[in-house]
């Protein structure tokens, strides 16, 4: 029996595992009962400078304080200089045993236990601590009081005990036989310095496969074989081992966050716990839709949607006296004093609050929202803006500014705000001389246009200065071939959205490539380009969503595709004939849709989708 000190008492072994014995013990002076993992010889044994460095990262991990991470108690080293950790105890089983006893979780369980863990990690990121080994059998499941599942991630601190050396050791050998199943490419090919968060997310995306098909994406013969196949086989397709009943639309956001997570290349991934939180979140939210409708459709019956229609002619009557009552209402509130429109989309939460500033009124209003982040900032209308109202906000949040005149001070005031994560501008004209107002940021992802006027050469200039870059929307803003030679240096690009800028040819198409080799999405529907585009098209060969519909693109040019990583062309609107289509998709992996909108049901599509079952979409 190990040597603990005495204030441990009632020791008793609960488990062993590749890296260490686990005991359930009483804590005399906390009088709580506490698990204590302790490495075994054949694992590590520390000793001069690594037992201080042991001590110095176990006391940072011992700060972290989550509800998805177990709260980690002390550290030590026994007499024999085996380190251990002592840690809250749960009572409840690992993801591991789950699955194995309960067989694949269902996708909206799956999902819930993932965006636990995912939060967990996501504030040990913030605060410098990668786990290193995530597997399931360091989650475990317990059940809060109303029987829903808690997910806690265990083992905090034992990866980063181990220097490069005992790394290097423990991936040649056994002692970690669990670990090469989720290993990072970056792990497996030992590359320590590369080590991040995005090695975390990686090995989170193995956990999710194993959840829903109850077993890794990446299984061996032997530990070599294993890590090999983290680094050069193909990612599986979820599609073919994932039997739930869902969408069409839900799997397309399952497949999105499976390559979120699995890319081989850490800078293909998600970056950031965040990133996944949000893609998990949209699935969802596809997945609640859903059983809404269904419940809708088995509840509602012919005779209730008749009896239903009288009262629905006299609720019509009432609402429209209520509309005529508030619009009255509102035209003479609106003769008294001037106000800002604020027009919430499905929020959860709403806080509005007046002040005055000068001679003009504002609002703010803040909106907890899953449409894009937690927080969304609306602005509207050519209203004097109190910014320092939006600045007393303390998460990360979204601004979205409508139906203004965007002027440079405006732009550099926002682009100021510390917690600012992305920008919306909709319906409205943005001035000139804006690149000035561009700061050097790089926590700024997100840059969305529509219907925009006045987007200059100096705005997408500015651009450059947001080093973050990730998503850049352009929908209709009188982008021409010009623009995008200076778009193509937006290096961090991971998303080009270009929809219905008519002036974009192939000419502008041949000049995106020169820099943005890392888009995972490219929307050029709408824009003037053909066949020829086709060969620029294929230099972006990490592309994994294409949107070519309302273009003139053949199924010559369709067939010309050449995207290794490519999981989704829209074709919408164009003029492909079936056996162009059928050519096609016979030619492509299985993991290949294609969307072809209301000619889906067409009876030569319908009878495309019997020879390619869920391959084809609306």
């Amino acid at each position: 029996m190990v040597v603990l000190p005495d204030r441990y008492t009632d020791i008793h072994l609960l488990g062993s595992g590749g890296m260490g014995d686990v005991y359930g013990a009483r804590d005399s002076v906390l009088n709580i009962d506490v698990a204590i993992k302790v490495l075994t010889p054949s694992a590590l044994t520390l000793k001069g400078d690594q037992i201080q460095r042991f001590q110095k990262e176990a006391k940072v991990t011992g700060q972290l304080k989550h509800a998805a991470l177990v709260t980690i108690l002390d550290f030590g080293v026994t007499e024999e200089h085996l380190p251990y950790m002592v840690m809250e105890y749960v009572q409840g089983k690992t993801l591991k045993k789950l699955i194995e006893t309960s067989g694949p979780l269902p996708l909206d369980r799956t999902l819930a236990i993932i965006r636990q863990i995912a939060e967990g990690l996501g504030y040990a990121h913030k605060n410098g601590i990668v786990h290193r080994d995530l597997k399931s059998a360091n989650v475990i499941i317990a059940q809060d009081a109303d029987g829903f599942d808690l997910a806690k991630v265990v083992d905090f601190g034992i990866a980063c005990m181990l220097d490069e050396d005992s790394l290097s050791r423990l991936t040649r050998t056994d002692a970690i036989v669990g670990s090469p199943l989720y290993m990072s490419p970056e792990q497996a090919r030992g590359e320590t310095k590369n080590i991040d968060a995005r090695t975390d997310i990686y090995s989170l995306g193995c956990i999710l496969f194993e959840c829903l098909t109850g077993k890794t994406p990446f299984k061996g013969d032997s530990v070599l074989e294993t890590l090999n196949m983290h680094m050069e086989s193909p990612m599986p397709h979820i599609g073919d081992y994932f039997m739930d009943e869902v969408s069409e639309e839900s799997l397309e956001l399952l497949d999105n966050i499976m390559i979120g997570c699995l890319n081989k290349d850490r800078d293909d991934r998600f970056q950031t716990m965040e990133e996944l939180i949000k893609s998990i979140e949209l699935c969802l939210d596809s997945l609640e839709e859903e059983t809404s409708d269904e419940i809708t459709e088995s509840r509602v019956s012919d005779f209730e949607v008749a009896k239903r229609a009288g009262f629905l002619k006299i609720a019509g009557l009432f609402a429209m006296l209520s509309i005529v009552i508030v619009l009255v209402y509102f035209i003479q509130i609106s003769q008294q004093q001037p106000a800002v429109k604020i027009k919430p989309s499905a929020p959860i939460e709403v806080f509005s609050a007046p002040a005055n500033l000068g001679s003009a009124q504002i609002y703010r209003t803040i909106e907890v929202s899953r449409d894009e982040l937690p927080i969304l900032v609306r602005v509207e209308g050519n209203h004097k803006i109190d910014w320092s109202e939006v600045e007393s906000i303390r998460e990360k949040f979204n601004l979205e500014i409508t139906d203004r005149k965007v002027t440079a001070a405006d732009l550099q005031y926002a682009l100021e705000l510390s917690r600012l994560q992305g920008i919306n501008i909709f319906v409205c004209s943005i001035a000139e001389d804006t690149a000035s107002a561009f700061s050097d940021r790089s926590d700024i992802d997100t840059i969305r246009l529509n219907r925009v006027s006045g987007v200059s050469s100096d705005f997408l200039i500015g651009l450059r200065k947001l080093q973050g870059l990730r998503r850049l929307d352009l929908l209709a803003c009188g982008i021409d071939d010009r623009h995008c030679s200076l778009m193509s240096r937006l290096e961090s690009l991971k998303s080009l959205d270009l929809r219905f800028n008519r002036k974009v040819t192939n000419a502008g198409v041949a000049v995106l490539p020169n820099a943005l080799r890392n888009l995972w999405k490219l929307c050029l529907s709408g824009c003037s380009i053909t066949d020829d585009a086709i060969s620029s098209i294929n230099k972006f060969q990490k592309l994994v969503e294409l949107h070519l519909d309302e273009t003139s693109i053949t199924g010559t040019g369709l067939n010309k595709l050449n995207l290794p990583r490519l999981q989704l062309v829209n074709i919408k609107g164009v003029q492909i004939d079936t056996d162009d289509l059928r050519k096609f998709l016979a030619s492509r992996d299985k993991r290949v849709k294609v969307g072809v909108g209301s000619r889906i049901y067409d009876p030569d599509i319908i009878q495309l989708l019997k020879e390619f079952p869920r391959r084809i979409k609306e």
